[in-house]
């Protein structure tokens, strides 16, 4: 076979593996394409892709005399790698799926270009798993930061101030350390951005470590700042500046400050780059060419049954047709027909739903769902228990054992009304308000096709102190479970 021939073959062959994956995994492309276009946070996962490639071209020197040659590790980590895929969409586990499904294309093409090439673009290739768009479990720690360093530094230029779950109480006005205000999108685009410099100016991999921890936690002493120059801002103008417009422009000023000191501390250490001359890589090139390709047309195949044979099984998942409108969980005697709770529940999307009060001042929302629907599901980003831009978390306690447990929290909103909230999921028999338990009873009865539901229970009750709002909750938990 000549080295034309080859090229050929190996071309028309990665293209057909491509697009098998792509058809594999189509959905969830779908929905990571849905989540960059919806929210700004992950608006630039647009440009992963474009700046991986990129990478790559810079490094054509290194790379383009080699011959792609078909690896078997990658092809042995497939598998593994798969079936995660395959079992989080099938739960939606919406994190899961999209990091598995990066994950298996950077496989793919490690799998297809061979060691050779892999080891001189690992780089660019490792960088792409920044496709998945992934973080937002950070996003209540970062407002704990966020709220704990607002409030030291607003305390040493002497403002009074008192905490209050994520409000700060000020002579002038109540400040929330909303979801918006924990620093994420500007977290994750530090390291993006500081991942592309450390590429450009680094060639040491402890120095590209060292860079983006530093840029890290730049960004988030950085994002401090800007919540607590918020806060001054709007307590010295008595709330004329800091808020509406001018708040974003404040945090891009913020965040264009934080890589402009990063890229110039960045430039002091940078490395010179290695040349290569053209006869390097003509000499490498004749290298390649002379030398019979050993790429197999095994290893591909294998790849090619692997793909075929997962794709009816994502096909012949179990799946419930979800209904235009839920029907009622249950109707109580004593309990009338709420159309919007106080908390905010949400949980609007499954096969049943109650939401219900009494003259007690009881709420209940009640929601079923099916292990699997082809639209909706019960633990998703949408579906909260109370509604996080109105209320914030004062105090929580659990009770029960890992297979019968419920959780308690006291909330207050920016007026300080409390409310007492009890609330759990369950799938069959277990109930539990631990998330993770959750998809994995889900995922077991997908897989033994038992006939059972999933779904959620939230009490609430407000104006009432946490140790009695508790006692009064759970004597209507035990009269209706």
């Amino acid at each position: 076979m000549t080295m034309n021939s080859y090229r050929v073959q190996f071309c028309l062959g990665s293209l057909v593996l491509m697009l098998l994956s792509f058809a594999l995994f189509w959905p969830t492309l779908i929905e990571m394409e849905a989540i960059w276009r919806s929210t700004d946070t992950y608006m630039h996962c647009y440009f992963i892709v474009p700046m991986a490639l990129y990478m790559m071209w810079k490094q054509k020197e290194q790379w383009a005399g080699l011959t792609p040659e078909p690896a078997l590790l990658p092809l042995l980590l497939m598998p593994p790698v798969l079936l995660l895929w395959l079992s989080a969409y099938a739960i939606d586990v919406d994190f899961a799926s999209h990091i598995a499904q990066v994950v298996f294309i950077q496989l793919l093409l490690w799998h297809l270009l061979g060691n050779r090439i892999t080891k001189v673009i690992r780089f660019p290739l490792a960088f792409m798993i920044f496709a998945a768009p992934f973080g937002e479990s950070l996003t209540p720690i970062l407002q704990e930061v966020t709220a704990d360093m607002s409030v030291a530094l607003v305390r040493l230029v002497d403002i009074p101030v008192y905490r209050e779950g994520l409000y700060l109480h000020t002579p002038v006005s109540i400040f929330e350390v909303a979801e918006a205000c924990s620093g994420l999108n500007f977290l994750i685009s530090s390291a993006v951005i500081s991942l592309l410099f450390s590429f450009l100016y680094f060639t040491s991999l402890q120095k590209k470590i060292i860079f983006l921890m530093f840029v890290l936690v730049l960004a988030i002493v950085a994002n401090g700042i800007r919540a607590f120059l918020l806060i001054y801002i709007g307590e010295k103008t008595n709330m004329a500046w800091g808020f509406g417009a001018d708040h974003y422009y404040y945090g891009w000023a913020v965040f264009g400050i934080t890589m402009l000191i990063s890229f110039r501390i960045g430039e002091h250490f940078a490395d010179s780059m290695p040349g290569y001359s053209a006869v390097n890589v003509q000499n490498t090139m004749k290298e390649a060419v002379s030398a019979r390709p050993r790429a197999s047309k095994v290893l591909p195949f294998l790849t090619m049954i692997l793909l075929l044979g997962v794709y009816p099984l994502r096909i012949l998942l179990p799946e419930t047709v979800k209904p235009a409108v839920p029907a009622a969980v249950f109707e109580l005697a004593e309990f009338k027909t709420l159309e919007k709770n106080r908390l905010g529940t949400t949980f609007q999307d499954g096969i049943r739903r109650s939401s219900l009060f009494n003259d007690q001042g009881i709420e209940l929302v009640a929601a079923d769902y099916a292990v699997r629907q082809d639209d909706g599901d019960l633990i998703t980003w949408h579906n909260r228990v109370f509604d996080h831009q109105q209320w914030t978390i004062l105090q929580e306690a659990k009770a029960g054992n890992w297979d019968d447990n419920v959780q308690y929290l006291q909330l207050t909103d920016r007026q300080g009304e409390r409310m007492t909230v009890l609330f759990w999921y369950q799938v069959g028999d277990i109930r539990t308000a631990n998330k993770a338990l959750i998809k994995l009873l889900q995922l077991k009865a997908i897989l033994l096709h038992e006939p059972v539901d999933a779904g959620v229970r939230v009490y609430s009750i407000s104006g009432r102190e946490f140790e009695t709002g508790q006692n009064i909750l759970e004597q209507y938990r035990i009269n209706y479970l």
